[in-house]
């Protein structure tokens, strides 16, 4: 069970706290992670830095090839249960 191709994307987002003023050094630091996964014609997309609808919103502009399913609907495909959920083309 391998996979055809991975992709991952880090990116480091600071920000200053509410609570300190404007001269203090201190920042919140939070590293994020995107990672993609291809096997045949399946993508999977895991990622804390985009939100599910403008994941949906960019796939929409980007006419991208593939088709957007919730994460129920994946995770009871592994449980055989996504047939009932779905269609798939």
């Amino acid at each position: 069970m391998g996979f055809s191709r991975l992709y991952g994307l880090s990116r480091t987002a600071t920000k200053r706290s509410a609570w300190t003023d404007d001269e203090s050094e201190l920042t919140n630091v939070t590293n994020e992670l995107t990672i993609a996964l291809m096997r045949n014609k399946l993508v999977a997309v895991s990622t804390e830095i985009t939100t599910e609808p403008q994941f949906k919103k960019w796939m929409q502009r980007e006419l991208a090839p593939f088709k957007f399913f919730p994460r129920d609907v994946i995770t009871n495909s592994f449980r055989g249960d996504a047939k009932r959920q779905c269609r798939v083309a």
